[in-house]
């Protein structure tokens, strides 16, 4: 027996959300592999560059990023700090990485003018450019290691090498 127009016609929209649904999840399943392909072409790159992946690794997990580092304006002196307190536990001011970042905007005219605030919050005017602190779980008591601490100091002092190396193709 033939089958009724409303019965073919319900037939098809059903494969079409069918072919929606698997559609979707070849697109997550293809963005996933894309990731973790990309990263692994990032390590290759740091390798063939002399880079530490494994300190670069560490030291991601301890740091706050924002942006990149280009040494424009005052994203130098951000470093500075950073590193000042790192190695010191002092900074020149009465905040530290613990409750703020070490940030650049560019406003106006301005480019890289220095800007530190809280994290998760961006400046009043202009935009965030370059930003570094410590990751999230350093901002209450916890304070981190000798390990940590050299891992961080290490990405601070490769900053221009391992960006460079994380667009390299």
């Amino acid at each position: 027996m033939t089958r009724t127009l409303l019965e073919l016609t319900k037939d098809c929209y059903d494969l079409q959300e069918k072919m929606k649904v698997e559609k979707h999840k070849f697109t997550i399943i293809t963005n996933e592999i894309d990731t973790e392909q990309k990263a692994l072409e990032v390590q290759m790159n740091m390798i063939r560059t002399g880079i530490d992946v494994d300190t670069v690794i560490r030291a991601e997990k301890c740091l706050y990023l924002r942006g990149k580092f280009t040494g424009v304006g005052a994203q130098q002196s951000c470093l500075d700090d950073m590193s000042r307190w790192l190695s010191t536990g002092k900074f020149d001011g009465y905040r530290t990485p613990k409750t703020i970042y070490f940030g650049c905007k560019d406003y106006s005219e301005w480019v890289s003018q220095r800007d530190d605030g809280a994290y998760f919050t961006g400046p009043k005017h202009g935009t965030t450019v370059f930003a570094i602190g410590l990751a999230e779980q350093y901002h209450g008591k916890i304070e981190p290691t000798e390990q940590n601490k050299n891992d961080m100091l290490y990405y601070i002092m490769n900053i221009t090498e391992i960006q460079k190396a994380k667009v390299m193709k």
